[in-house]
């Protein structure tokens, strides 16, 4: 059911056009991420700062951003973590404090951009920013699986079983490219894998039905006077 806009979500709105392009940039970087540079732990928190942001324009409550807050806390620390090498936070915990953050954020966003009534530039950013996000919860996920069963996951490049091949595997994954350098082998990887590429096969299906539905014609001048 629609709802009204709060003047909140009419005054940041445009967040998610900055969230889309917050983790366009992430994904462009990410390789060139550690070292422990204060630039790069700068980067990631205004990247969570950001996602909490868009949570909060996307529900205009209150009770949502403190939720997305104690979500993101864990994420942090974990992020902060593989950036400085110092253990403050075990990679389990924070690894499911991200994926429950981003999958939080993508399921608020999801709930308003398919509740508007006409398409605008803030429902198009939307959809993006749901497609991405889904992308970087799988990214979370993969690596808990890594980190509970080692092994779950086949390198054959010999690249580290890391967050960045994670990353690489489930856009991949959910793009259906599938270059193959990264395998999964036990039964929970291979659920997740077969999960995330049935959504982005459906998601861009389901989209565009719905942004087809809410497409309304503008209207000629001179349309709502009938002939005599």
């Amino acid at each position: 059911m629609w709802r009204m806009k709060t003047p909140l979500q009419k005054r940041f709105g445009g967040l998610y056009a900055s969230l889309f392009f917050a983790l366009l940039l992430l994904l462009v970087l990410y390789p060139y991420f550690g070292g422990g540079t204060t630039r790069t732990v700068i980067f990631v928190a205004i990247v969570l700062a950001t996602h909490a942001a868009a949570v909060y324009a996307a529900s205009g409550r209150r009770r949502t951003l403190v939720i997305s807050l104690v979500l993101m806390g864990p994420a942090v620390l974990g992020a902060l973590d593989n950036i400085v090498g110092v253990t403050i936070i075990h990679p389990t915990l924070g690894s499911l404090s991200a994926a429950a953050f981003y999958m939080y954020t993508l399921v608020i966003i999801a709930w308003d951009v398919f509740t508007h009534e006409k398409v605008t530039e803030n429902t198009l950013f939307g959809a993006a920013c749901i497609y991405l996000l889904v992308g970087f919860a799988f990214t979370f996920l993969y690596y808990l699986v890594e980190k509970l069963n080692p092994g779950a996951f086949d390198t054959a490049s010999a690249a580290p079983a890391d967050w960045p091949t994670f990353l690489y595997y489930s856009f991949v994954t959910m793009t259906t490219l599938g270059y193959g350098e990264v395998r999964p082998l036990s039964d929970p990887a291979r659920s997740l894998a077969i999960v995330e590429a049935t959504f982005g096969v459906l998601f861009t299906a389901i989209l565009v039905a719905r942004l087809i539905g809410l497409y309304q014609p503008g209207r000629a001048p001179g349309d709502d006077q009938t002939a005599g």
